[in-house]
């Protein structure tokens, strides 16, 4: 894994420009500590730079910007290519190569060189994102992997166009002289993250997993376009469903892939582990990985002195039973309120999904041992895992014969309110419940359809009107209906879709790029591997999601290892006690932050709402989310936009 960045301009590239592009390589060499180079060409004013994190051929022949063989092309790759391996042996039938090492970038090169990207975007299995300059041509193409796994940013502004792995080496490069995207802030505050193509600044752009960008330096402009889209993949697998799979068939063919893909995903010449919550997927990628190395995986997991939170006694019944090499961190309060603090230096933008502190930590420890961690990542979207997939369309049923009155605001007050807090003085319900059940009214009124079911069910909150003072002109939302027009699916999977599209890489994938890279670790995730995803939409929606039960298909795979009684529970979350912990121990700290004056010179917040806020959730009423949303932002407005006048 690696950190890349480039840059080219109208102008020549004086001694001053080339000192502030490597100052942005070296900002981020958390991403790439082994190994760090650039390469100018000062007749087309273009710089491209790289930060190497060695995982595959250690030597300096796997060290960039790298050179085709031919000298035509120039490549900086942040990533892995899985079947390296196979596209090696498929060069070597056409053409005599003089390999220089026999790292996964100097394939890809030659593999580019020889059969074309287009060519080449098709016959590659990876997460990934680089870029790759013609000489000839004149043109420099970016290209992301399919599922989003790795990040890749871009901006032009003043006649120069930079790219870079991380969003605040472009802001430091343009001297902070950027603006606020509202749109994109209002879409944190709902969302705790902000998805593709938008970033925080209105000029930098993320580069959408799938997508690849094309720069003509000649003309000086780009296009952007799709080489691998959810939807036609959809359209191309559902029609497989025709001969439908017993389960017997569906289990042996998902076993299959999974063992293809993992097999090829612990391939690597330093130290490789998993993470294993004790979950299904994390379970289940243990199990096969273990099986394939002989029982000597290292697995790794945390623990929290809140045992409402802790899941580290189910994750250790799995490692006695597959018998790996299991290490537990703890995590502390102490250690993790310490972290807490910390969240808004480590990510680029503002990210206030609160489960980045135990990844943070299981991220940071697990460094001292391994330097490649799997992952259970995808599942969930990919195997039908959430709840909401499964009462979603309940749900919607429902609304249609419940009188629509009822959920006015008038009803509301009259039924839905008095109910909900009579059933929690009675303790029918935790106190908790309270808020969600409120939050579920809310949502029952607001859904018209599929889309803004979705919608709504994943907002963290209807709060940013009240708490921003400046509104955008239109809200964009972050799904669009259009996309399962003429799909064979139900609405279960249009969930599923909707979430690998949207909350998958820009919550989950970015949570855990930034926390594993902060500590100079790779993570791989082989349900997010293209042969995973497009096998999975090739079964029936019944080996997935069956008795109200999501993952059927991974269960009954998983019972060939170990028991599945021993993991088949209610999906937990990897989670902090984060309300309790902003009212009680850092009730003081997070005053001090959301100070009414440190709110005004920000300019972004209204502090009597941010106040109110703060007020409500002392007495009782959990808005942690929220206000940990705010904190985050404003850390890291005062933290990277200083100067920055919104």
């Amino acid at each position: 894994m690696c950190g890349i960045a480039g840059l080219i301009s109208k102008v020549p590239i004086n001694s001053q420009k080339i000192d502030s592009f490597e100052n942005v390589l070296r900002s981020f060499d958390h991403r790439g500590p082994d190994y760090s180079d650039t390469w100018i060409d000062n007749s087309n004013n273009i710089i491209l730079g790289h930060n190497r994190l060695s995982i595959i051929d250690l030597s300096a022949s796997g060290h960039q910007p790298m050179s085709s063989m031919s000298g035509k092309l120039k490549i900086v790759f942040n990533g892995e290519i899985y079947n390296f391996q196979y596209l090696k042996k498929k060069l070597d039938s056409v053409k005599e190569i003089r390999w220089k090492g026999s790292s996964d970038t100097e394939i890809l090169i030659e593999h580019i060189d020889h059969f074309g990207l287009s060519n080449t975007l098709e016959s590659i299995e990876g997460m990934f994102a680089f870029a790759l300059w013609d000489i000839e041509k004149k043109n420099l193409q970016l290209v992301r992997d399919r599922a989003g796994e790795k990040p890749l940013y871009y901006a032009l502004l003043n006649g120069e166009f930079i790219f870079a792995s991380e969003i605040h080496e472009i802001n430091n490069f343009f001297m902070n002289a950027l603006n606020i995207d509202h749109e994109a802030l209002e879409q944190y505050i709902k969302k705790s993250c902000i998805s593709a193509p938008s970033s925080i600044f209105e000029e930098i752009k993320k580069l959408e997993p799938g997508q690849t960008l094309k720069f003509d330096a000649t003309k000086f402009n780009f296009s952007v376009s799709h080489y691998w889209v959810v939807k036609d993949i959809i359209q191309k697998e559902t029609k497989r469903r025709s001969i439908k799979l017993d389960n017997t068939s569906a289990k042996k063919s998902t076993l299959n892939i999974l063992k293809e893909v993992v097999d090829s995903q612990i391939i690597s010449d330093v130290p490789i582990g998993a993470f294993l919550s004790g979950g299904i997927d994390s379970t289940l990628i243990s199990a096969i990985a273990n099986d394939s190395l002989g029982g000597k995986l290292n697995t790794f997991s945390i623990s929290f002195d809140d045992k409402s939170f802790d899941e580290s006694s189910h994750a250790k019944v799995v490692a006695d039973k597959l018998k790996t090499n299991h290490i537990e961190f703890k995590l502390h309060e102490d250690e993790a309120l310490s972290l807490l603090k910390q969240v808004p230096y480590i990510y680029d933008e503002p990210f206030a999904d609160s489960s980045q502190i135990p990844t943070l930590l299981l991220c940071r420890e697990s460094r001292k041992y391994i330097t490649v961690a799997l992952t259970g990542d995808g599942g969930d979207e990919v195997f039908g895992g959430y709840n909401r997939y499964i009462y979603g369309p309940k749900f919607l049923s429902l609304k249609k014969i419940i009188p629509n009155k009822l959920f006015t605001s008038f009803g509301i007050n009259i039924f839905a309110k008095p109910l909900i807090k009579l059933m929690t003085k009675l303790r029918f319900l935790p106190a908790s419940s309270q808020l969600r059940l409120s939050r579920f009214v809310d949502v029952f009124r607001s859904s018209k359809d599929l889309s803004g079911f979705y919608e709504n069910i994943t907002d963290l909150s209807n709060l940013s009107d009240e708490l921003l003072i400046k509104k955008s002109y239109e809200n964009i939302p972050s799904t669009d209906n259009e996309e399962i027009i003429d799909l064979d699916i139900n609405d279960q999977e249009a969930l599923m879709m909707y979430d690998f599209m949207s909350y998958l890489p820009s919550d989950i994938l970015t949570k855990v790029d930034r926390s594993s890279m902060h500590f100079s670790l790779e993570t791989r995730a082989p349900f997010l591997d293209r042969r995973t995803v497009e096998h999975a939409w090739s079964l029936n929606i019944s080996h997935k999601i069956k008795r109200n039960s999501g993952k059927h298909v991974l269960k009954e795979i998983i019972n060939d290892f170990i028991p599945i009684n021993l993991i088949d529970r209610p999906k937990q979350g990897f989670s902090i006690p984060l309300d309790d912990w902003l009212r009680n121990p850092l009730y003081s700290w997070i005053s001090l932050i959301l100070d009414e004056e440190r709110i005004r010179g920000v300019g972004i917040f209204d502090p009597i709402e941010i106040k109110n806020i703060l007020l409500r959730h002392q007495s009782g009423e959990n808005l942690g989310a929220i206000i940990w949303n705010v904190i985050i932002f404003q850390l890291w407005h005062e933290k990277s936009v200083d100067n920055l006048k919104p």
